[in-house]
């Protein structure tokens, strides 16, 4: 519309210029009358005047329309640019909205390709999830089928054969408690043939055995065997040997006494290197030596230069006594400078090597006198509560029914077995007043602990875990390393090592090395090191013992044997027969 009004007016400015002034006037002047001269000069005049008004007024109006014109090219414009540009933001937002469905739709294409993905995905996770499922089935399948075929853990025993009940004399030695293996087939008939044959009435034969073992942390192999209690008059009361039945496991005591003695240095209440006798109140040296303070650590070590002696042993036993500090004191009833119970000049303490007992009683009366509680009640609650061990250095401390689980200890004598220790009637010594402080060789921290084999696997778990049973910290990884680790070697001139003397070469606290190649190796024709203790006495036999860095160890014990020990050596080391049999069959067919 604004483009044709624009026109219009230029059309008529056209004509405008195009069109001469008089053709404008002469209409006007034809309508004024007038006189010849006059009228001719006053209408040229008139003429003239309302020619140049009209001028004026052609060039207003013309003014006025090129005004016009260019106010209304103006708007014109104006409006044809609002229009352009409206029509340029209509085109924009067209293109904007064009882009922007575009770019929904892109979105919309890429959600779907999103959600096509995470539902591939989904599934694939699904399907693999299935899958593993599936593996994880069939692996706990064939794990269970495995434990059912070989009887490991289970709370139903399995189906057991003839040879899986070699040895048991008692109906309840095949429940799993007593019996299970993880072994292979044969590599469990050849250990359940080799125990089965140890047991029996002459050489190399024992009245009962126990035997659990472990690969990597995880048991794979336990058995019981054989009798804890013979009877003389009827056979009917003979007793079986279980994994709870109560033993005397003479010098493996020695182990939880260090225990508990480590647990006092990690409080930092005991020194290794500290004058003992700081800690036992008295002044203890070995005449020869005088100026040399014997340690904690020689105590643990069997460094100490003291020596076990029957002169005045009984004196350690004797509730009413005051023990080791009669006999060891400068001024005690007992003491005596020349006693055997000192070492001579050329066994120094810290040097020489000599196994001695005597030393573990020290080491209990340390515990009483820094801990203030009564020995036996020390170790209950700080060593055999976290170990879930139910053994006892006080037999008075047991129920009767714990008492009649106490089994006995045997030496064969003219083709039967008398008893050594812990014969029936069971006697018990009423310790239930005896005051902390006084004497602690009345519980025998070097030899008296009754516990047992499921006692002994405890401990050697909490060793091979690095001082953790169970969840339950007893020792730090540090002291476990320090306890089985040699304080000492032999070197050719530091002990009488032999079989029937020291059949020791490397000791640590409480802790014995077997190096796989040394006189002391374990097995004859391959070299397996271990590290652990024996217990020798009485006629039991038994040892807790590992090998270095792994989590590969063993429990055993016989509860008797023919003859006494020094009458049956080893035939490749300076170990027992019975270790040997026990080691052999044990390693060889395990690990």
């Amino acid at each position: 519309m604004y483009i044709k009004k624009l026109a219009a007016i230029s059309t008529l400015c056209a004509i405008l210029s195009a069109t001469p002034l008089t053709a404008l006037a002469a209409p006007i002047v034809s309508n004024v009358p007038h006189s010849p001269a006059a009228s001719a000069k006053n209408t040229a005049g008139s003429a003239a005047q309302k020619a140049s008004s009209a001028k004026t007024e052609v060039k207003t109006q013309a003014s006025s329309a090129k005004t016009e014109v260019k106010t209304q090219t103006s708007s014109a414009r104006t409006e044809a640019k609002t229009q352009a540009s409206s029509a340029a933001q209509t085109a924009k937002e067209k293109a904007a909205a064009k882009e922007d469905a575009a770019a929904q739709k892109a979105a919309a294409k890429a959600q779907k390709a999103q959600d096509k993905a995470a539902a591939k995905a989904l599934k694939a996770q699904d399907k693999a999830a299935a899958k593993a499922k599936k593996t994880e089935e069939k692996t706990t399948s064939a794990v269970q089928k495995t434990e059912a075929k070989t009887s490991a853990v289970q709370n139903t025993p399995r189906v057991l054969t003839e040879y899986d009940k070699l040895g048991h004399h008692f109906a309840v030695q095949n429940s799993s408690a007593n019996y299970r293996s993880a072994l292979g087939d044969a590599a469990t008939r050849s250990l359940n043939t080799a125990l089965a044959n140890m047991l029996g009435v002459g050489r190399e034969k024992v009245p009962g055995l126990a035997v659990i073992a472990f690969k990597d942390g995880k048991e794979v192999y336990r058995n019981m065997m054989g009798e804890s209690f013979y009877s003389r008059s009827n056979s009917a009361w003979n007793q079986p040997v279980t994994s709870t039945t109560l033993f005397r496991v003479a010098s493996i005591s020695k182990m939880f006494t260090a225990v508990g003695v480590m647990q006092l240095v990690e409080k930092g209440l005991i020194s290794l290197d500290e004058d003992a006798g700081r800690y036992l109140g008295y002044t203890l040296r070995n005449p020869h030596f005088p100026d040399t303070p014997i340690t904690v650590r020689m105590l643990l070590s069997h460094t100490s230069s003291f020596r076990d002696s029957n002169e005045s042993y009984s004196n350690f036993y004797d509730r009413n006594s005051a023990g080791l500090k009669s006999v060891f004191s400068p001024t005690g009833q007992y003491y005596n400078p020349s006693s055997s119970h000192y070492a001579p000049a050329g066994e120094a303490p810290g040097k020489y090597f000599s196994y001695c007992n005597t030393n573990y009683i020290f080491l209990g009366d340390i515990i009483e006198r820094i801990s203030g509680e009564r020995f036996d009640h020390y170790m209950k609650k700080h060593v055999f509560e976290p170990l879930d061990v139910k053994g006892t250095f006080s037999l008075y401390e047991l129920s009767d029914a714990g008492r009649q689980n106490v089994g006995t200890i045997y030496r064969a004598s003219g083709g039967s077995y008398q008893a050594t220790v812990d014969d029936r009637p069971l006697s018990a010594r009423d310790l239930s007043s005896f005051p902390a402080g006084r004497n602690t060789g009345v519980f025998g921290p070097q030899g008296n602990l009754r516990c047992s084999a499921e006692d002994l696997s405890h401990l050697l778990l909490m060793f091979m875990n690095g001082g953790t049973y169970n969840g339950k910290k007893v020792l730090s990884s540090a002291s476990v390393d320090q306890m089985s680790a040699p304080v000492w070697r032999y070197n050719g001139s530091n002990t009488k090592l032999s079989f029937n003397e020291e059949n020791i070469e490397s000791y640590g606290y409480a802790m014995q090395q077997l190096p796989g190649a040394g006189r002391t190796r374990p097995v004859k024709d391959r070299s397996y090191d271990l590290v652990g203790h024996f217990g020798e006495a009485y006629g039991f036999i038994g040892g807790v013992l590992w090998h270095p860095g792994t989590k590969d160890g063993f429990i055993f014990f016989q509860n008797g044997g023919s003859g006494y020990t020094y009458e049956n050596p080893g035939r490749y080391s300076i170990n027992t027969v019975w270790e040997e049999n026990f080691m052999t069959a044990i390693i060889n067919n395990i690990y």
